[in-house]
């Protein structure tokens, strides 16, 4: 009996004799919500230790990933130490419990937060110039996004401007991990100051500026070929009948029509230091400034003309130069 007392001495004695003491303790908490996007061993457990360096690298190590909305994860006591393994903390830390179950910490988000959002987003992507009106058909309801500083709510619209009916896609991040998307589907509506028709055009009617006015209109479903400045515009025709309001494009316009068909016109042909005058020229075509033109020949009826208009009445020959456009009138 004395013994055997002996060797039981000598095997409980051996475990307790070599035992190192550990400088902290870690306790798992049984269930927690924790914020995205890492779950830190501070959120799942209670730590206690003495000293403060080995505390604050204790409550900020990092375990594992958040777990998705809705959709909680098992960290168990061994995915703890294995976390602990890699700072290199195993032989200081003794952990009890055998695991927590996370859930994503979350948190509505208020229709006003979206709405603002979307109002900031459409303000950085117009023309300074351009004011706006957001009309918010379909906002999505009680949107739940994790909860966490780092989360980022973005907007997304597929590279499309603001402007028109638009669906935009929500996203809440962290970096690059999407945690949470939605939807929203708005109308936006761009407004500017420009060139309005204030009295009517017929076709081939010159535009005048007492025909047009700057006024603060929709301009949401222009094409881009509306103007800024009248002055591109003044002086020329109309292509087609315009009514008042019209919003002033540079394709209802055209040159007008300077030389009629039948219209006596007066050519000069330069030769060098050599300049001739031909009067009485009939205009075989009609045409527009800079258009190169058939006209009866006075001299000689055979041989027709062919002269470059600068003006009403007025067109020239240049020998041995090509000119101008030649007319398709």
């Amino acid at each position: 009996m004395k013994k055997l007392a002996t060797i039981l001495l000598v095997i409980f004695a051996v475990p307790f004799c070599g035992a190192v003491e550990k400088e902290a303790t870690v306790r798992l908490i049984d269930s927690i919500a924790v914020e995205a996007p890492y779950v830190t061993l501070g959120e799942i457990a209670t730590i206690e230790t003495g000293d403060a360096n080995l505390l604050d690298s204790l409550l900020k190590l990092v375990v594992t990933t958040a777990p998705s909305i809705n959709n909680p994860r098992v960290i168990s006591a061994l995915a703890v130490r294995s976390a602990l393994e890699k700072e290199g903390l195993t032989s200081k830390v003794e952990v009890f419990g055998t695991q927590t179950l996370a859930s994503l910490a979350t948190r509505p988000v208020a229709d006003q937060e979206i709405i603002t959002l979307i109002e900031n987003w459409v303000k950085e992507n117009i023309d300074p110039s351009c004011d706006s009106e957001i009309d918010h058909l379909r906002l999505p309801p009680r949107w739940q996004v994790p909860a966490g500083e780092k989360v980022n709510i973005s907007l997304d619209c597929g590279g499309r401007k603001p402007a028109g009916s638009l669906v935009v896609t929500l996203r809440a991040t962290v970096g690059e991990q999407i945690l949470a998307t939605t939807r929203a589907k708005v109308v936006v509506r761009l407004f500017r100051d420009h060139i309005v028709l204030v009295r009517p055009l017929s076709r081939k009617d010159i535009l005048t500026p007492q025909h047009v006015e700057r006024r603060r209109v929709d301009i949401t479903d222009l094409s881009g070929m509306e103007i800024a400045d009248e002055q591109q515009v003044i002086g020329l025709a109309a292509k087609r009948e315009l009514p008042i309001g019209t919003l002033i494009s540079i394709r209802d316009f055209d040159q007008p029509v300077v030389v009629e068909r039948g219209s006596l016109n007066r050519i000069i042909v330069i030769n060098n230091e050599v300049k001739v005058n031909i009067a009485g020229a009939q205009a075989l075509q009609p045409g527009k400034v800079g258009d190169t033109i058939l006209f009866s020949n006075p001299i000689n009826g055979q041989e027709p003309l062919r002269a470059r208009i600068i003006k009403a009445g007025l067109a020239v020959i240049e020998l041995g130069q090509t000119y101008g456009r030649k007319s398709t009138q």
